[in-house]
């Protein structure tokens, strides 16, 4: 289960999500700004929904507990160079 909160709604908004399985949870302090959602999402989607996707994106290409702690959304295309291609498909799915 993935649960997002939004601590700080300035640019960039800052989430805290915490990811729970069977086997425990962790949590990570996510970053977003503006022109990104901008750029990776369509018109009108809520923040929530990006970072929801970009966590499920992760979550199907690594466990959880290899998610970086504190990170931008940005950042996710350093170690998975097809992320901003794929993205629109988990926010389809939100």
């Amino acid at each position: 289960m993935i649960e997002i909160q939004q601590l700080a709604s300035g640019d960039p908004a800052i989430f805290r999500v915490t990811i729970r399985d069977a086997r425990g949870e962790s949590r990570h302090r996510v970053s977003l700004n503006s022109q990104t959602l901008e750029r990776l999402a369509p018109p009108g989607t809520p923040p929530e929904c990006l970072v929801d996707a970009a966590f499920r994106y992760l979550l199907e290409r690594e466990p959880r507990d290899s998610i970086l702690p504190s990170f931008d959304i940005q950042a996710i295309s350093l170690f998975f160079p097809a992320f901003e291609r794929d993205i629109g498909h988990y926010i389809a799915q939100h």
